[in-house]
C-alpha cells in the first residue's frame, strides 16, 4: 500500500503522468479494500436489488427465447398436422371411391352382367352391332 503521506507532496513536487496515475490507483484500492472490510447496508441492499434486477432480466430473455422456440414447434407441428389432414382426406376418397367401385361389382355379378353387357337397344346406345350396320346399309342404298 502506499504511504499517504506522499499525497501532500505532488501539490508541490510536480509528477509525472504514470506516477500520478500509480497514486491514484493505489488510494483507490485502499478505499475499496476499507469499504470491503465493512461494507455498509446500503451498497448490500443496492447489489441485491441489482442482482435480482438482472436475474429477472435473464430469466424473462431466457422466457422470450423458450417462447419463440416453442412457437416455432408448434408452427412445425401446424404443418404436419396440414400434411396429415391432407393425406387422410385423400384416403377417405380413395375408400368412397374403392367402395363404390367394388359395390357395383358386385351388383354385376349378382345380376350375372345382364345389365353391364348386353343394352336393350343397341341402336339407341350408339354401340356397333352387325344388325346395327344392316339397317343403314339399307337406308343408304335405297
Amino acid at each position: 500500500m502506499v504511504d499517504f503521506r506522499f499525497k501532500y507532496i505532488s501539490m508541490y513536487v510536480p509528477m509525472d503522468r504514470f506516477y500520478s496515475s500509480y497514486l491514484f490507483t493505489c488510494l483507490a484500492e485502499k478505499y475499496v479494500s476499507k469499504n470491503m472490510e465493512h461494507p455498509d447496508k446500503d451498497s448490500i441492499e443496492a447489489l441485491e436489488a441489482e442482482a435480482k434486477i438482472l436475474g429477472t432480466e435473464l430469466a424473462l430473455q431466457n422466457a422470450g427465447n423458450t417462447n419463440n422456440r416453442l412457437k416455432l414447434e408448434i408452427t412445425k407441428m401446424a404443418e404436419v398436422l396440414e400434411k396429415q389432414r391432407m393425406v387422410l382426406e385423400k384416403a377417405d376418397d380413395n375408400r368412397k371411391e374403392a367402395k363404390l367401385i367394388f359395390s357395383t361389382l358386385m351388383e354385376l355379378n349378382k345380376n350375372g352382367g345382364s345389365d353391364w353387357a348386353e343394352p336393350s337397344n343397341p341402336v339407341k346406345s350408339g354401340a356397333p352391332t352387325g344388325d346395327a350396320n344392316l339397317v343403314e346399309e339399307t337406308k343408304l342404298s335405297q
